[in-house]
Formats: structure tokens, sequence, C-alpha cells
């Protein structure tokens, strides 16, 4: 993926070259390329809350392991451009939630907020039900050097509505925006909203009446 550097003048047009982020050996990312790891399928960036500049690079199509289609994420912190590579197996500032698994797609969806960030995992297994999806969420508050996991969100929890089902793939797509709960005197929450394209609960978009 590329970075390109903007002004007044418009994109590219700063002065600074355009920055690459891609494996390979010497490069920003490190690691090893392999064919459908799908580097960059999703995106979120933005300062963090104490204005730390982040980046972070969903790999969907990863193979952890022999384990094909796991997923991961890169997450690029601070001007130095610290970069870490987060799996569902990864325990360097806490457990993240869920395990690796064949088709998971951990990274395929990405939103973040100045204190929050939430990662897709539309392949997530759930017991026997398959493709039934998930979402993990982590401060940008680092453990060494590794964003601190919160939770995992899942349809097989009592505070979420839905059933998981086969095919849900809870998780495809996210939205979160900043909140600042009443009376609080700065925004240290954030509100995450989860697409969830295979619910059988939902009707398509061309069965609902038409004015």
């Amino acid at each position: 993926m590329h970075v390109y550097y903007g002004s007044t003048k418009g994109l590219n047009a700063g002065g600074k070259a355009v920055k690459e982020f891609y494996q390979g050996s010497g490069k920003a990312l490190g690691g090893g390329p392999e064919t459908d790891d799908w580097v960059g399928y999703a995106l979120a960036a933005g300062k963090t809350s104490g204005g730390t500049p982040y980046l972070i690079i969903g790999s969907p199509g990863e193979s952890i392991g022999t384990v094909e289609d796991a997923g991961g994420f890169y997450y690029v912190s601070g001007t130095a451009q610290t970069v870490v590579f987060v799996t569902q197996d990864t325990d360097k500032a806490g457990a993240v939630p869920g395990v690796v698994e064949v088709d998971d797609r951990y990274g395929s969806a990405l939103a973040a907020t100045p204190t929050h960030f939430a990662v897709g995992t539309p392949g997530e297994a759930l017991g026997t039900t398959t493709f039934a999806g998930g979402v993990a969420e982590f401060s940008h508050t680092l453990v060494s050097g590794y964003p601190k996991p919160i939770a995992g969100i899942a349809q097989d929890q009592a505070a979420v509505s839905g059933a998981e089902e086969i095919g849900d793939q809870f998780g495809a797509a996210l939205a979160m925006v900043p909140y600042r709960p009443a009376g609080a005197s700065s925004t240290t929450e954030s509100l995450l909203a989860v697409g969830v394209p295979g619910d059988e609960a939902v009707r398509p978009l061309t069965e609902w009446p038409r004015a």
C-alpha cells in the first residue's frame, strides 16, 4: 500500500515522497509476501487522544503457520513508524479475542477513533457455526509495543442482538465514532456499528416496500 502526503496544494504535493508499506526483506512491514495475503484490504488512520499518529493495515488473507487465511493486521505507531503485527494468537499486551482458525479473515474490516479501534473477523467460527463472524476491540494504549486488547464481540453474547448463524459474517463492515458520556469532561468512549450482511433476519433491500 502507499501513503500519499498532502498539503494545501493537494495530495502528493507536500514535498515528501510517497511512503510505501509492503512485505518483504527490508520493507516497512517486514514479513514475507505470499499469494493472496491482501495487505491493505482494510485501513484506518488518525491520531490518538495523546496526539500520536497511527496507521492500521489489515491483511485478512495472511496465513499463520499452516492456518490458511487466518488473517492479521499491522499497527504502525508514531513518527518513527514502529510496526507490530497482530494476530488472534498474539499475547503481548493481554489476550487478543479469539483464536487463529482457517478462513477467519481477521483484519477484513477496520474502524478507529482517537481512543479505540475495532477489527472485523467475518469468517470467525463460533463453535460449529462457521462464518458467524466477530469483532475485536482494542485501545491505542501500547503494552510492550502492542495495542491493548479490550474485548471481543459476537452474536453468541447476551448483550448482542440476534443469534449466531452460519454465514452471518458479523464484522464484515465497521464504523466507529468518538463519544463523550453525559457529564464527562473529555471524549473517552467510542460508539461502534457492526455490519452483519449474511444475517437471515435482515431482509434484502429489494424486498422492502417501495414508496
